[in-house]
């Protein structure tokens, strides 16, 4: 069952770049991401209790993160730049 969600896609197309450990809590994430140089938060969902999804670009990438099975799921979209140079 793992194996088939982290080769699907996500809704907007991003693919699973990586998966660690849930070491810290998904509010901890969040505070380190915001506070990261070059990092924007452009989405936030959670229901308070055991799940979220954080979104944010970095140096022109954009990410998804989950928090999914006691692990970080991370996906990957296609940079902006990626997308102006194929449009």
């Amino acid at each position: 069952m793992l194996d088939d969600l982290l080769e699907s896609k996500i809704k907007d197309g991003a693919r699973y770049f990586v998966d660690l450990p849930e070491i810290v809590f998904f509010d901890e994430f969040y505070d380190y991401t915001e506070e990261h140089e070059g990092a924007e938060i452009t989405e936030f969902l959670t229901n308070s209790v055991i799940e979220m999804w954080l979104d944010f670009e970095f140096r022109g990438h954009k990410f998804s993160v989950s928090n999914q099975f006691w692990r970080l799921l991370i996906f990957c979209g296609k940079s902006r730049m990626s997308r102006r140079n194929s449009a």
